[in-house]
C-alpha cells in the first residue's frame, strides 16, 4: 500500500476517534492508538508476505511473536484510551452558587 493511502487512513481513524474535539490527554492517547494500528497493519503485510514463503521455523517464530507484541501494543493503546474517556467523562463536577438571600445553591453535571 502506498503511503498516501496510509496517511489516509490514520486521518480518518482519527476522525472516527473523534480527535479535533478530544482534550490534550485523549489526542495524546488516540495518536498512539493510531500508530499502534499503523503499526500492526504493517506486521500484518510483511507477516503474511513471509509466512507464504517457504521459510525455517525460527523465522516464522520471529514473526508470529513480533505480530502478537504488536496486537498486544495496539489492544492496550485502545484500552488506555477508553480507560482515559471514561475517566474524564464520569467524574462530576459539583458547583456552589450564592444565591439571593444568601441561600446556596449546589448545582452538579458530568464533564
Amino acid at each position: 500500500m502506498r503511503q498516501g493511502s496510509w496517511e489516509l487512513r490514520l486521518e480518518f481513524l482519527r476522525a472516527d476517534l473523534c480527535f479535533e474535539s478530544a482534550s490534550a490527554l485523549e489526542r495524546l492517547m488516540i495518536q498512539q492508538a493510531a500508530l499502534c494500528w499503523l503499526n500492526l497493519n504493517m506486521v500484518e503485510c510483511r507477516h503474511s508476505n513471509v509466512i507464504h514463503q517457504s521459510i525455517a521455523l525460527p523465522v516464522g517464530m520471529y514473526w508470529e511473536k513480533r505480530l502478537s507484541a504488536a496486537q498486544r501494543r495496539f489492544t492496550r493503546a485502545c484500552d488506555s484510551l477508553a480507560r482515559v474517556r471514561r475517566l474524564t467523562r464520569s467524574i462530576p463536577v459539583q458547583v456552589n452558587i450564592a444565591a439571593q438571600g444568601g441561600q446556596q445553591v449546589n448545582v452538579s453535571s458530568p464533564t
